[in-house]
């Protein structure tokens, strides 16, 4: 009998170590993830970088990306600002860390947590945590945690494409984000229907813990939704109310106003993607509806 459980142990524990060698493998490699590989790299860089000031850090997915203009809201702010967007597959989970560790390596004193408004809708991303903490960070991950991040089907699945070299290729990164494909024609663009009953309350996990890191950190952190097409906004009315009232219970600071609801003619390649010329005008935009929650004034702080 006791042969019989031992057999049966090894069955389960050496396909979990071979899933397990191999995603660990596909995410030092690169290989997970590759489709952007180099947006990953890129923001990876600034964070690894001790000459980049960041006092000011926005952290998020593609809605962020196409959004914020660093530059701009440096600028506007008079405070070093870095803009590390991520793409929604490394979810709020991959936010988590990256305020982390630009908090650790840069002292950065204020965080814009900005996802897609249906990001409370989507999959715990898991494999977003793995792909985002630091070496310094296995101690602190819970064994849940680390199971769930090395043990999820995403992230085996693109780490066995990589190995293969089935996987998709890297997109190109232009300036401070992924450049972006051919826009639809308003006509075509469409509001996405989100109920009360589309949110996935797992999510709520991770915005814990940022709340947590942010207060324990002595960090200002602010959560934005990104711009979305105005359909959006009308068809996801109560969606987005009952969100807003679980960041607040979660204990992060919403920015009221947000997502500002895009006209067809502002939108990009995506429903939550602004037009790349309009990058500078949403990002002034939406320093109106932060600046005061971070700052207490909307007014510029420029250096002379």
């Amino acid at each position: 009998m006791r042969t019989w459980w031992l057999v049966l142990l090894a069955c389960c524990l050496l396909p979990a170590a071979a899933a397990g060698t191999l995603t660990a493998w596909g995410v030092l490699s690169g290989q997970a993830q590759l489709r952007v590989s180099e947006l990953r790299t890129l923001q990876m860089g600034k964070l690894n970088d001790p000459t980049h000031a960041m006092e000011f850090v926005f952290v998020g997915d593609s809605s962020l990306g196409n959004a914020i203009d660093a530059a701009t809201w440096e600028r506007l702010s008079g405070r070093p600002t870095a803009n590390l967007a991520l793409t929604g597959a490394f979810g709020l989970a991959g936010s988590y860390n990256m305020i982390r560790r630009a908090v650790r390596a840069h002292g950065t004193r204020y965080v814009v947590i900005m996802q897609a408004a249906d990001m409370m809708a989507r999959d715990v991303s898991y494999q977003g945590f793995a792909l985002t903490f630091s070496a310094r960070d296995w101690y602190q991950v819970s064994p849940v945690d680390l199971v769930a991040s090395f043990l999820n089907w995403t992230l085996l699945e693109q780490s066995l494409e990589g190995l293969l070299g089935t996987a998709d290729r890297p997109e190109a990164v232009t300036g401070d984000y992924i450049a972006q494909g051919p826009h639809a024609a308003p006509e075509d663009i469409v509001a996405e229907p989100l109920t009360p009953s589309s949110i996935n309350p797992r999510q709520e996990y991770f915005l814990r813990k940022i709340a947590e890191y942010c207060a324990s950190a002595g960090v200002t952190c602010i959560y934005a939704h990104g711009p979305v097409y105005e359909g959006t906004c009308i068809a996801a009315a109560g969606y987005l109310t009952e969100v807003n009232a679980r960041i607040g219970a979660a204990g992060l600071t919403l920015a009221e106003g947000t997502p500002l609801c895009m006209p067809a003619g502002d939108v990009g390649d995506g429903t939550d993607h602004v037009r790349p010329e309009l990058k500078q005008a949403y990002t002034e935009r939406l320093f109106g509806l932060i600046a005061p929650l971070a700052f207490g004034t909307a007014r510029a702080v420029r250096r002379d």
